[in-house]
């Protein structure tokens, strides 16, 4: 008996491609964890404050994050350990770290609460001054699970 290389690969790609298992499950999305929302930066020049907006969902919950960066140059401005909402205490406070030869930054978020450890969850944006001057939306970010 004498099979076509068509018919050898029909047959082979069936029976990989044919239904998908168990292990399918674990790719899917994640739907809890920590994710940015609603995040904007806004500024008028490179030399102008710069206002970070965004809304943090930690697990369902949701809380607004407003931090005015006023250094200047603002644009490429690194900062840490900043309470959002320009308040203390704050449950959460943010860091914005640069990669300048790859255009690249990450935020991050750590929480304090009351009670309990501190955790930290990392979200990274490519290119983020590209729209600047003005406002940059960036895309929802996460669920990410926080350390």
């Amino acid at each position: 008996m004498r099979l076509s290389i068509f018919s050898i690969f029909t047959a082979l790609s069936t029976a990989v491609f044919a239904h998908p298992t168990a292990e399918a499950n674990s790719l899917q999305a994640r739907t809890n964890g920590w994710a940015i929302k609603n995040f904007t930066r806004t500024s008028t020049s490179p030399t102008s404050p710069v206002t970070y907006t965004l809304i943090l969902d930690t697990y369902g919950s949701l809380t607004n994050c407003t931090i005015t960066d006023t250094a200047s140059p603002s644009w490429y401005h690194a900062w840490y350990d900043l309470p959002c909402n320009n308040a203390s205490p704050s449950p959460f406070h943010l860091s914005w770290g640069w990669d300048y030869p790859g255009d690249f930054t990450v935020l991050t978020v750590e929480s304090f609460p009351a009670s309990g450890p501190r955790l930290q969850a990392f979200f990274g944006y490519d290119h983020p001054n590209a729209k600047l001057p003005g406002t940059v939306y960036y895309p929802d970010q996460g669920y990410n699970t926080p350390q």
